[in-house]
């Protein structure tokens, strides 16, 4: 799966005295008068207990009620009620698939499905073996923000409506890749839509395990275009650039402005790739190589 994590850093500055609610720890203490209580600063118990404080029973007439407070579990400034991952700090609360539960501690964030039968935390669609354990997602990033710096990208990008548009030129290409190592043993998948193809040569929309993005070298799934300008001939393909070789290809007429579900999946040297349209069965084609 694609995705990126991210830390964010939250400074207080306690001049003359922050807000109830600020974060807190134990370089950041709290001021006098409040306590640092998990990691939020809250107001300190009256000693001389509950009859005497603010907004008591006894005082109700002359006092004031205490505003209550927003527990902030993971500290990233979205209260636990609002917050779509309570314990994992997401500050900008990232949802691709619209459920309940925020990208980064859903274990399938492109499926509102939970079914996770092997019990390894990666559920629905992401799991390439749901029946066997031992996976995980290593990376995953809807686009709701531009990627991060870590990210290595080629050519034009913009990041636009919850989305990542690349734009390339004829005889060139537009890449963007996650900082994750080459995986023996993987899928990795996107939702793609081509806006327009280019030129009169040939056209593709990839996803790449494993991949250079300088070079433009790797193993790809692709829909594949042979005329850009043409709508004939237009397959899935297993592209294996190195030697230059198609390892697998199955027909498929696909169109632009309408959005695809690609995978790769590796497993040593076998490959599958498969491309799912917005209703039907996926079109999958599989190959072998051991040039990567």
């Amino acid at each position: 799966m694609f995705a990126v994590g991210w830390v964010s850093v939250f400074v207080a500055c306690f001049n003359p005295k922050p807000p109830l609610g600020a974060p807190c720890d134990e370089g950041s203490p709290c001021p006098d008068g409040q306590l640092c209580v998990a990691r939020m600063c809250t107001v300190a118990p009256d000693p001389l207990g509950s009859d005497a404080g603010i907004g008591s029973g006894s005082d109700a007439g002359a006092g004031i009620d205490a505003l209550p407070m927003a527990v902030d579990r993971d500290g990233d400034q979205v209260a636990n009620d609002d917050d779509n991952c309570p314990d994992l700090a997401n500050p900008d609360q990232g949802n691709e698939d619209g459920d309940l539960v925020g990208d980064v501690c859903d274990p399938c964030p492109i499926d509102v499905s939970a079914a996770d039968p092997d019990g390894d935390g990666v559920a629905g669609s992401c799991d390439p073996r749901p029946n066997n354990g031992g996976d995980r997602i290593v990376a995953f990033d809807g686009f709701h923000r531009p990627p991060p710096d870590t990210w290595r990208l080629v050519g034009q990008q913009e990041q636009r409506d919850d989305a990542l548009l690349l734009s390339t030129v004829a005889n060139n290409h537009a890449a963007a890749s996650p900082p994750v190592l080459s995986i023996a043993n993987g899928t990795v998948t996107a939702s793609v839509t081509v806006d327009a193809t280019v030129g009169a040569f040939d056209s593709a929309t990839t996803v790449m395990l494993p991949y250079d993005p300088e070079s433009d070298e790797g193993v790809f799934c692709e829909i594949y275009s042979p005329e850009a300008d043409s709508t004939n001939g237009r397959t899935v393909s297993l592209w294996d650039s190195a030697p230059e070789v198609e390892r697998g290809v199955k027909s498929f007429a696909w169109s632009t402005a309408t959005p695809y579900r690609l995978a790769l999946t590796r497993n040593g040297n076998n490959y599958s790739c498969a491309a799912t349209p917005p209703t039907g069965a996926a079109v999958v084609t599989t190959g072998s190589t051991t040039s990567m």
